[in-house]
């Protein structure tokens, strides 16, 4: 019959991630139709970067990338009743969240905003762990694809993600259980998490089955190490100027996460599990005791590789 698959499909468990430029609309009408095809290649370069990297240095055969204009999409496989591998992919939905934020605040188009003295256009991300099914759609299909509700919950928690001014990093119920699992077996420490409450009735979302929780801390959790591949280089210039744009908004908790992270990399520290002297101070996107805490320390670790 055409339009049916060749075989049954698999039905896998899936941690999805999906990530949006934050006011797309607003960048797309400042610049050319050129330009702006620029800035989504570039977006576009990362996301597969983050995602191939982890899919050949991991040894995670079911993660893919894939993108639409300025929309990515990242998907962590495992069979059903692969528990390891499914904390396992967890970790990776959120080093690949972060590694995205961080990698596109410096990219080249947010580069240019930073010299300007404007903030850079952040990314919003929403994670999902639910039931998908793999295979053939339709069986003449060249290659196998995935499909599913949870795709459509996990865009709905980016778009949530993206209330307000301040884009966040959302999570899902079903990822916290096996991330808090993770952390108890490792003895990481968990993540800082704050509860926000159901996803709004909308597109057949049942009114509060899905709660969502925003991502403020990362605990122990190795977000950027050699699984990632995540290498970033910024001039001197561009890092004090995100310092600055960092104390000065200090509710922008990934800019200020950034200037932590070039610090800790200067000094040759390669991961967040590293105990950066940022972290108390960074992991609530409050900056207390500024500049004291923030510039004092900041400057310090940078001060160390001469």
């Amino acid at each position: 019959m055409p339009g049916t698959c060749l075989s049954d499909p698999e039905e896998r468990e899936a941690v999805i991630l999906f990530a949006d430029i934050v006011d797309s609309t607003a960048m797309a009408e400042e610049l050319s139709l050129r330009a702006y095809g620029k800035v989504i290649w570039e977006l576009q370069q990362i996301a597969e970067h983050v995602g191939s990297g982890f899919s050949k240095v991991c040894a995670c055969p079911g993660s893919i990338a894939s993108t639409r204009g300025d929309e990515i999409c990242l998907t962590f496989h495992s069979q059903p009743g692969q528990t390891a591998q499914l904390q396992r992919n967890v970790q990776l939905a959120l080093q690949s969240a972060v590694n995205l934020k961080l990698m596109w605040l410096v990219s080249d188009y947010n580069r240019e905003r930073i010299k300007q003295d404007h903030l850079p256009r952040d990314l919003a991300i929403g994670v999902h762990l639910g039931q998908i099914l793999h295979g053939r759609f339709p069986a003449t299909a060249p290659r196998k694809s995935s499909e599913g509700f949870a795709f459509s919950v996990a865009k709905r928690i980016e778009s949530a993600a993206r209330a307000g001014r301040v884009s966040r990093v959302y999570l899902s119920d079903p990822i916290v259980h096996p991330l808090r699992q993770q952390c108890k077996d490792l003895q990481w420490d968990m993540p800082a998490l704050s509860a926000r409450g159901p996803l709004d009735q909308a597109k057949g979302l049942p009114a509060g089955r899905y709660n969502v929780h925003e991502l403020d801390g990362i605990g122990d959790v190795p977000f950027s190490n050699a699984d990632s591949g995540l290498g970033l280089e910024i001039d001197p210039t561009i890092f004090a100027i995100c310092e600055r744009i960092g104390l000065a908004h200090p509710n922008e908790r990934w800019l200020c996460w950034l200037v932590a992270m070039l610090c800790r990399q200067q000094a040759g520290q390669t991961r967040w599990s590293d105990p950066p002297n940022t972290t108390t101070v960074l992991s609530s996107g409050q900056v207390s005791d500024r500049p004291e805490t923030l510039d004092r320390k900041v400057s310090k670790g940078c001060e160390s590789t001469g």
